[in-house]
């Protein structure tokens, strides 16, 4: 679960949650109304909004896999061809991506710390 959640803001975790939480409320009080046979119509919006509130995070915590990937790849090719401009700008807007995401992988500080080197 830990690298699930590497790079993720604690907001994100406490959403992400609290989606869970609210789609296993939503699906047991659908059970109960369905076996009372009460109307269970108002339910169904509220299983998107924990559906949303579980996938934002997922999102971002690939997105946040991703770009260390791509950081890696662009600083090796930057250690290839050290004089290439095109890559470290292109190297300098993904870490700026990644600045603001607390990273606490190893792989993540290595590749930022390998791009502080260069």
């Amino acid at each position: 679960m830990g690298i699930f959640l590497d790079g993720l803001h604690s907001y994100e975790v406490v959403l992400l949650l609290l989606g869970g939480l609210l789609f296993i409320v939503l699906t047991i009080s659908l059970a109960a109304f369905m076996m009372r046979g009460r109307p269970f119509g108002t339910f169904l919006p509220f299983f998107g909004l924990s559906i949303v509130m579980m996938g934002f995070p997922a999102i971002k915590s690939v997105q946040y896999k991703d770009g260390v990937l791509s950081i890696d790849k662009t600083t090796a090719e930057l250690q290839k061809d050290p004089t290439n401009a095109t890559l470290r700008d292109t190297l300098e807007k993904r870490l700026a991506q990644l600045a603001d995401r607390p990273p606490s992988s190893a792989q993540a500080l290595t590749a930022i710390a390998r791009r502080s080197l260069l």
